[in-house]
């Protein structure tokens, strides 16, 4: 990707060789401030089955940005990627994410219990899920 600029009226996403594991990165600019605020790209790309994750980097505390970013980002990765579905992998104690994906359209599609080991106790591991519309 050379280039590549997606915006609206209060972000601009660039694309962002940050993250080499990557497929698809962006840096989430805010026009106002003119800063980044998120990075946003596409791992574990599986094109056979037409699924890649969905990682999200906070770099600044800037949350209303942050949905939009993410629709504009999904709508990207939707018509240039050949996959149907997009996963976000987290710990339920990352209720405030978790919410704002649902917003979106994201879905519960597992819930591990005791997934994980963090801070001192064991944690569920929330799947989340976007299929294309």
């Amino acid at each position: 990707m050379r280039s590549l600029i997606l915006e609206n009226d209060y972000i601009k996403l660039r694309c962002s060789n940050s993250n080499l594991k990557s497929y698809v990165s962006f840096d989430v600019i805010n026009k106002e401030k003119n800063e980044i605020s998120y990075r946003l790209c596409t791992t574990n790309e599986n094109f056979i089955d037409g699924v890649c994750n969905l990682e999200i980097e906070i770099i600044s505390n800037e949350d209303k940005t942050l949905l939009d970013a993410i629709k504009l980002f999904i709508d990207y990765v939707f018509y240039s990627i050949p996959i149907h579905k997009i996963e976000y992998i987290t710990l339920e104690e990352n209720i405030k994410t978790i919410k704002l994906l649902g917003l979106i359209g994201f879905k519960i599609e597992a819930n591990l219990k005791n997934d994980s080991y963090l801070n001192g106790k064991y944690q569920d591991k929330i799947i989340l899920g976007l299929l294309k519309e």
